[in-house]
């Protein structure tokens, strides 16, 4: 075999390596999933994925490098051309949007490092793209002011195909609204929870008092319901929501489980 046909060969076999390796990461975090799990799913022995990843903290940086690389790329492309703010926005959450629905474990694997490694993952964002959000941030600002943007979340959005099969598929929806903002997203926070009651089937956590004053205010006939529904279940208590984003779960909350017992 050639030299060059050997490292096309090589390139593609690492190419496997990091998609697969994007996908479990995502699916089962860092911990859960093992090489020889990886070299499995890639078809190949353990010690050939060794030979391009000597170990798994190094492929697992080179996965989180991939999808830095893309957007270090893509990110000047997009808001340095001589266009209007809103349009420069606009093609960035385009990009955004249709890289993340190209492959639904890029988005898995960012929110599992967010909270797995939080500290560090925050770190690395905030290295590699701290230029660019404040850029995007100056035209968010700018829309605003000039009345382009509006506050609420539009309620047609909930209508989406792609939104409502994510709200439909979800086993646990955990909400928790920002104290002293729903006021601000009435129309899109109806529509929101409206899709949410939408899925009979999932386990729907509403925690913090202003959540469930915002529920029964904007909408009372779907509150009325939800009190007596055993798929629902409301508390209180902001310190137990935070601790709860912190660990990745609302399952270790005091009041969860106590409720899971129950059932």
């Amino acid at each position: 075999m050639k030299e060059t046909d050997l490292d096309n060969e090589h390139g593609t076999v690492k190419e496997r390596i990091l998609k697969e390796a994007l996908y479990l990461f995502s699916e089962r975090g860092f911990e859960g999933a093992s090489l020889q799990s990886i070299a499995d799913a890639v078809g190949i022995q353990k010690p050939s994925l060794i030979y391009h990843f000597p170990s798994k903290e190094d492929l697992r940086r080179h996965v989180l490098e991939s999808l830095v690389a893309y957007w270090k790329n893509e990110l000047p492309r997009i808001l340095t051309p001589a266009d209007s703010s809103s349009d420069r926005l606009v093609s960035t959450m385009t990009s955004l949007i249709n890289f993340f629905v190209e492959d639904l474990n890029r988005a898995r694997l960012v929110v599992r490092e967010l909270l797995d490694r939080p500290e560090e993952t925050f770190a690395l964002l905030s290295e590699q793209f701290s230029p660019w959000t404040r850029l995007i941030g100056d035209y968010l600002r700018m829309g605003q002011q000039s009345g382009l943007y509006r506050k609420d979340v539009a309620p047609e959005s909930f209508s989406e195909p792609a939104v409502q099969e994510v709200f439909a598929g979800a086993a646990t929806v955990f909400v928790n609204a920002v104290m002293g903002y729903t006021a601000l997203f009435t129309e899109g926070t109806k529509a929101m929870y409206s899709l949410i009651d939408k899925n009979t089937g999932a386990q729907k956590l509403f925690g913090g008092g202003d959540t469930i004053q915002d529920f029964r205010g904007l909408l009372p006939g779907i509150f009325a319901k939800a009190v007596n529904d055993p798929q629902y279940y409301f508390f209180t208590g902001g310190g137990a929501v935070l601790a709860s984003i912190v660990n990745g779960s609302p399952y270790g909350m005091k009041p969860v489980q106590a409720r899971s017992k129950e059932a």
